[in-house]
């Protein structure tokens, strides 16, 4: 046994150096081949020999129940990062075995679309873990149980410099390097010449996501280059642009962005500060200074973890290269004017491509939806459910309040609330409360908990935020109910906004 897996270290040592080799050649930053690189290693070295020595060309066949299972089983900080990275190099890794003979095409293949199928479902289970043992139902506390956290408090500084994960020479390169960059965005100015609607559309070899960035501000405000990730997050931003008859806080609260702020000083933070400090570039001849602030749906904005800068850097520099081309050529500036949306894609090698594509076509794209349901599950619901004449309203909404993490002055979610009312009887049929990041996989369980221990099932079921439709539709798909958008949802609206005001203190005593 042992000699066996010294053998297939030895062997995995010699793929990993002629993988560096290749990644470098591609013209890569260090940064990224690093974590390319170490990515490789964890999977080949650790995962694929932790119960027994399995070859790396055998490798490929393991790779669900190590997202599945593995990962967030051995190692229970791992994020949502740390799994879209592994996933973009695993597959870069295999490529090149498959470029060097060394695995067949047919197997690789089928690697690739296996992580393409079970990505969403991967990612759901890094982004649920965090809840599983501290999930509070607020309308049910005999749920609570004990909260011990066997991690024990992080306090607000060493989870944004992820203390324990990276030493401080990694962390100040890192800041280094992207506050450099960030200084030569502030000398350009994009926003002087580029619009907040002139969306830039990025697809890099660091990363499956496809980004889109803009300029933000103008005049005094706060001036600087956002980032929203995929279709969705580019859906979200226009409803922030746009009109809508939908409240500001919930628009506001379902953003999904990276933000780079150029502000007064008095905007920034401790940890903004710090950041600035350890990075050790100067901005004292600047009027402003720059600061991080991301969010996902449902969460607090905040800063950005330093781990974060690796990709972030590689996309501010490709989001600075074309705003650049676009101002040197400004005959192409004029074309968003025409709902268009301007796509820089970078290959493997390093070869860049511009192109303009619609607007319409990215905000109708179809998202991957989860099913948490396995077909014998969703078969027995559709013997259960009858059909009845219903007709329900379906609406998700975030609470107002925000809740912080104990010892954080930063980390906090808005609760995510699903309510469905009868359109007939005008009755509250149900209501369950999530934490966001948990919200799609509790607010399906709950939906189809509902629906087998009411024995029927809705004709209709109306709806007006997309969200919610999407973290059910895999059972409404498959008990066949008929879906229909209602811009107003009188009955529903009212139980929000009742909710809402009782939580507000204005509401009737």
């Amino acid at each position: 046994m042992v000699k066996k897996l010294n053998g297939i270290l030895k062997e995995n040592e010699k793929y990993l150096i002629e993988f560096e080799k290749a990644l470098i050649a591609s013209q890569l930053s260090e940064k990224t081949v690093e974590k390319h690189v170490g990515n490789a290693a964890f999977y080949i070295n650790e995962f694929l020999n932790y119960e027994k020595p399995t070859p790396t060309s055998q490798g490929m066949s393991k790779i669900d129940e190590f997202f599945s299972e593995w990962f967030v089983e051995k190692f229970i900080w791992v994020s949502k990062t740390a799994y879209n990275d592994s996933m973009t190099s695993l597959k870069k890794f295999y490529k090149f075995l498959l470029d060097s003979q060394v695995v067949d095409k047919t197997a690789y293949d089928q690697f690739v679309s296996e992580i393409k199928n079970n990505k969403s479902k991967w990612i759901k289970i890094v982004e649920n873990i965090n809840y599983a043992d501290d999930f509070i139902d607020y309308f049910n506390s005999d749920r609570l149980g004990d909260l011990d956290d066997p991690l024990g408090i992080v306090d607000d500084h060493d989870y944004f410099f992820n203390a324990g994960m990276l030493d401080e020479d990694e962390c100040d390169a890192l800041l280094n390097e992207f506050y450099t960059k960030a200084a030569v965005v502030y000398k350009e100015k994009p926003w002087l010449y580029l619009a907040e609607t002139d969306i830039i559309e990025l697809s890099l070899p660091i990363t499956d996501e496809i980004y889109y960035a803009s300029v933000i501000g103008s005049g005094n405000m706060s001036r600087g280059i956002i980032f929203y990730q995929g279709a969705r997050g580019l859906q979200n931003a226009f409803k922030m642009l746009g009109e809508s008859n939908e409240d500001i806080h919930q628009i506001a609260a379902s953003q999904s962005y990276i933000a780079l702020h150029f502000d007064q000083d008095d905007q920034l933070d401790e940890i903004d500060r710090a950041f600035i400090t350890r990075s050790g570039v100067s901005f004292k001849s600047s009027k402003e200074l720059p600061y991080l602030r991301v969010q996902d749906p449902g969460m607090l904005a905040c800063p950005l973890e330093v781990i974060e800068l690796i990709d972030l850097t590689e996309l501010l520099n490709a989001a600075l290269s074309t705003f650049r081309y676009l101002k040197k050529n400004k005959q192409l500036r004029d074309w968003f004017d025409k709902d268009q949306i301007f796509a820089m894609t970078i290959s493997e090698k390093g070869k860049v491509n511009y192109e303009f594509k619609q607007i319409e076509a990215i905000l109708n794209h179809s998202i991957d939806i989860a099913s948490y349901y396995d077909e014998l599950s969703l078969r027995k619901l559709k013997k259960k459910a009858k059909l009845s004449k219903a007709h329900w309203e379906v609406e998700q909404f975030y609470l107002p309040s925000p809740i912080f993490e104990e010892d954080s002055a930063y980390l906090a979610h808005f609760p995510s609330v699903l309510v469905i009312v009868d359109r007939e009887s005008e009755q509250v049929v149900g209501h369950y409360i999530s934490e966001p990041m948990a919200s799609e996989m509790e607010f399906q369980t709950y939906f189809y908990e509902l629906l087998m221990t009411q024995g029927k099932k809705p004709q209709k079921v109306l709806f007006r935020n997309q969200e919610v439709i999407q973290s059910i539709f895999p059972i409404l798909l498959e008990l066949e109910i008929e879906i229909e958008y209602d811009e107003q949802l009188l009955l529903a609206s009212e139980f929000v906004d009742g909710m809402v005001n009782q939580i507000l203190g204005s509401g009737p005593n």
